[in-house]
């Protein structure tokens, strides 16, 4: 089972898949929508949920931008490389990144065996597990 997980990761997503067959204009266009801009966690989940776990797109560029919610990268294969507030992290496999909210950041292009994972969570969702952690070792 984990062998499974482990090579479906490699496989090509829709998003990845789409990514290959744009032209410049396409690559460009997806581009402007993201520099500069605060990601809200609703572009990705609704109905109240409080977290998200997603591949990293591979082959193209994550312009500068920041978000309402935390991230949390970790690198399953290969390398992945981050400008976070004008200092460049490069990330290897094993590695964890923890970015709290609205910290400014880009992610340069990941080849295809550059695999990470990014857990989205937002903020109420912490609060609420440590509240109930806190109560638990009383």
């Amino acid at each position: 089972m984990k062998t499974n997980i482990y090579k479906n990761l490699f496989n090509l997503t829709a998003f990845e898949e789409e990514i290959l067959s744009w032209d410049e204009n396409q690559i460009n266009d997806y581009l402007k929508k993201i520099d500069s801009n605060v990601l809200s966690f609703d572009l990705f989940l609704h109905n109240g949920d409080n977290f998200f776990i997603a591949k990293h797109p591979r082959f193209i560029e994550v312009p500068t931008h920041n978000h309402d919610y935390l991230e949390l990268s970790y690198v399953i294969k290969g390398q992945i490389i981050q400008n976070i507030s004008g200092k460049e992290i490069i990330l290897k496999q094993g590695d964890l990144l923890i970015l709290n909210q609205h910290v400014t950041h880009s992610i340069e292009v990941a080849g295809q065996n550059d695999i990470m994972l990014n857990f989205l969570i937002k903020p109420k969702f912490l609060k609420i597990f440590l509240h109930i952690w806190r109560i638990a070792m009383i």
